[in-house]
């Protein structure tokens, strides 16, 4: 089970409790209220975590979440609160290897250029694994809107547009192809504008990036929300979005 805090302690307590009674062996709990979001202005209160972690049976394990961006803020976070677990959600979107002990940690070079690097090898990889477990064109799309740079070529855009309208398991072998060469000629443009540009213009251009980057996904997730509200797919699972699928990425018979 997985919950928020509220403004009252005591009703955080009371919930949690209540919870854990009715059998949950698990209880993740974000250290932010509703009203807090997950706002980076509004840190998560790992000293309620701390309280939980001391009044709930050992037969219900804490999974602590709020404010880890990196593994150092997760053994802290550990610390701090005496939880079984830690959980971290966009922050692993952007750097999945966030939780490990073996590779290096996120690079956070002075330019930001090793980072964005890493994140393009990175996608190449979440895109081989999403064969693999065959995501929806919807979750590649967002997963990789989060770990690549805004430096993308047109070609990567735009597949990655498509795929964020297919909600169907599995997407075809073609455009899985077309979305590897895209990345990879993504990763060649930015390194040829990054190889061309000093220290300081390369961190002037990653902030904005990244800015940019923020922004795009405010508006992702408010097209998220807007998709939710009707099945793109009839019966017979052909496409009826607002706007028509120009790859077919959800028909795995043509």
């Amino acid at each position: 089970v997985k919950m928020r805090i509220f403004e009252s302690r005591a009703e955080t307590l009371a919930l949690a409790e209540t919870i854990a009674a009715a059998g949950a062996r698990v209880l993740t709990v974000h250290a932010r209220t509703v009203a807090q979001g997950r706002s980076a202005t509004s840190l998560a209160d790992w000293t309620v975590l701390r309280e939980l972690a001391d009044s709930l049976p050992s037969s219900c394990a804490l999974v602590a979440n709020g404010n880890v961006r990196c593994r150092a803020d997760a053994l802290a976070c550990l610390a701090a609160t005496g939880a079984s677990g830690v959980m971290s959600a966009s922050a692993l979107l952007v750097n999945p290897t966030l939780f490990s002990a073996t590779l290096p940690p996120a690079p956070v070079a002075e330019t930001g250029a090793a980072r964005c690097a890493l994140s393009y090898n990175h996608a190449l990889d979440y895109v081989a694994l999403a064969e693999q477990h065959n995501a929806t064109g919807a979750q590649v799309c967002k997963h990789l809107f989060a770990l690549l740079p805004s430096v993308r070529t047109p070609e990567l855009r735009e597949l990655l547009l498509d795929l964020r309208r297919t909600t169907m398991p599995g997407i075809r072998a073609g455009v899985l192809t077309r979305l590897r060469d895209a990345i990879v000629e993504s990763r060649a443009l930015w390194s040829s504008k990054t190889a061309k540009s000093t220290p300081v213009a390369v961190a002037a251009s990653v902030a904005v990036q990244e800015q940019a980057q923020a922004q795009e996904q405010v508006h992702a997730d408010a097209e998220e929300m807007e998709m939710e509200r009707f099945c793109p797919y009839d019966v017979a699972g052909e496409c009826r979005n607002k706007v028509p699928c120009r790859l077919g990425a959800h028909r795995d018979d043509e």
